[in-house]
């Protein structure tokens, strides 16, 4: 399959224009025409990651219209029916998550995620203090909630700082957050310091995104 049917199709399911793509890629509007006119037949290897990433498969899938995936990697199958979601690079302080501006790229979320008016945003990783589950530009996919379970990887907003990746586990007398990496250990915080720093949780991540190659 060539790669202006491979576009094609993946335009048809996700109904959307040659603008949309442009627009959330960042791509010349051009070049997503050239495509589909069948007078672009390749395109470099980041291009077709910002493409990839905006239908959410593989750039391989691109080229060939069939998931091309490592023995380590689970294949991606598209929905049918999906939503954007924006991708933000950091959350400052004090500020809700929908008021935030420097979203780096859209991603797609199947829409069956969002019934019952569930919420969802991205989050690239930083650093390595949840190594070696979580990898530095990895995106994480995080559902809107102010709760968790004890256990779950979670958003969350610490004092003065921006929103961080951790582990939170519940005790009797507070909240742990949990670093993966020994390197940096756990951190406990009692009740009242829950209430007063405060520490608040962001959100529940749902699902990890990576790319293959950096």
């Amino acid at each position: 399959m060539e790669l202006w049917e491979v576009f094609s199709r993946l335009m048809e399911r996700k109904q959307v224009k040659i603008a949309d793509i442009a627009n959330s890629t960042g791509l010349p509007y051009t070049t997503i025409d050239s495509i589909i006119k069948k007078k672009l037949k390749d395109i470099k290897f980041s291009n077709a990651k910002k493409i990839a990433n905006y239908f959410g498969v593989t750039p391989e899938y691109l080229y060939s219209g069939e998931t091309i995936f490592e023995s380590n990697v689970v294949p991606i199958s598209l929905p049918k029916n999906t939503v954007n979601i924006p991708v933000l690079g950091s959350i400052p302080a004090g500020m809700p998550v929908e008021a935030v501006e420097n979203i780096i790229e859209w991603i797609d979320i199947p829409e069956e995620w969002t019934h019952g008016e569930r919420q969802y945003f991205g989050l690239k990783v930083k650093g390595d203090s949840m190594f070696p589950e979580y990898l530095e530009g990895d995106t994480v996919i995080i559902r809107k909630q102010p709760c968790c379970e004890s256990g779950d990887d979670c958003a969350v907003m610490v004092n003065d700082t921006e929103a961080t990746l951790k582990k939170v586990h519940k005790c009797e007398d507070g909240l742990e957050l949990e670093a993966i990496n020994p390197m940096y250990g756990r951190k406990k915080f009692t009740m009242e310091e829950v209430k007063y720093l405060p520490v608040s949780i962001l959100g529940v991540v749902v699902e990890l995104r990576r790319n293959k190659r950096r």
